[in-house]
């Protein structure tokens, strides 16, 4: 099964920071590359204590997906205002697109559960406060997903999937983004090894030879060991390079 064409195809790049702080004041210059061409996934020490940290494995994938908006959640808060223009793993864009762009997924995720239209990909949607315009966009999927439950068949443009299907591929969305955004910002990429082994089972099934290399969804994968960590792993299979530096 290919994979669904939405969010999952867009290349943006990670967001910067440090410290638990949220974000806000954000130079008002500083705004999201709106015309960025779509090509990648928009995918140190222990990150810290955020909701799920140390939850065993869950089989629920809407519970898996509450796990990934929180470790998303802790990278966000924990960018600086200084870090708006740094570069991330996916070269077209900038922390502070990546950031809008994540936020846009989730906006985007969320209509396509409700059967409503998706919100254009380059209009600002975070301002100056990045970590309230995320939990806004997270609060209103999760709110979405619980509504709907993991009953029945959802129609995608791929045709009908199970709506687990769905779930796995909006956790690994924001699995692949915090590396994203916790590589480009310096903050620990040692992220939840369970939520990476979910999306990268997910990914493994979906993401089908035909959609990677020049002038498609994604980029060709990286060769990465397979004894090394699952997070490197993961990154990998979606055309980063795990050792990537700015």
């Amino acid at each position: 099964m290919a994979p669904y064409e939405g969010p999952l195809r867009g290349s943006r790049q990670p967001l910067a920071g440090e410290g638990p702080r949220p974000l806000h004041g954000v130079p008002s210059g500083v705004r999201p590359a709106a015309t960025a061409k779509r090509q990648c996934l928009d995918t140190g020490s222990p990150l810290g204590s955020y909701p799920g940290w140390a939850v065993a494995a869950d089989d629920d994938p809407i519970r898996m997906l509450e796990r990934a908006i929180a470790q998303m959640g802790v990278l966000i808060a924990g960018i600086r205002p200084e870090q708006a223009g740094l570069s991330t793993p996916c070269p077209e864009f900038d922390v502070r697109a990546l950031v809008n762009h994540v936020v846009y997924d989730l906006r985007t995720f969320k209509a396509m559960l409700a059967g409503e239209q998706r919100a254009s990909p380059d209009v600002d949607l975070i301002g100056d406060d990045w970590s309230a315009a995320y939990r806004s966009a997270a609060d209103s999927l999760l709110d979405a997903w619980h509504s709907r439950g993991l009953a029945g068949t959802l129609q995608l443009q791929i045709g009908e999937v199970p709506p687990s299907w769905a779930a796995s591929q909006h956790l690994a969305d924001v699995a692949v983004h915090a590396w994203d955004i916790a590589r480009a910002t310096g903050q620990s990429a040692q992220l939840d090894p369970e939520l990476a082994q979910t999306a990268l089972d997910w990914a493994r099934g979906a993401l089908k030879p035909q959609f990677r290399g020049p002038g498609k969804a994604f980029g060709t994968e990286v060769a990465v060991p397979e004894d090394a960590p699952i997070n490197d792993r993961l990154v990998g299979f979606f055309g980063r390079d795990p050792a990537w530096k700015r």
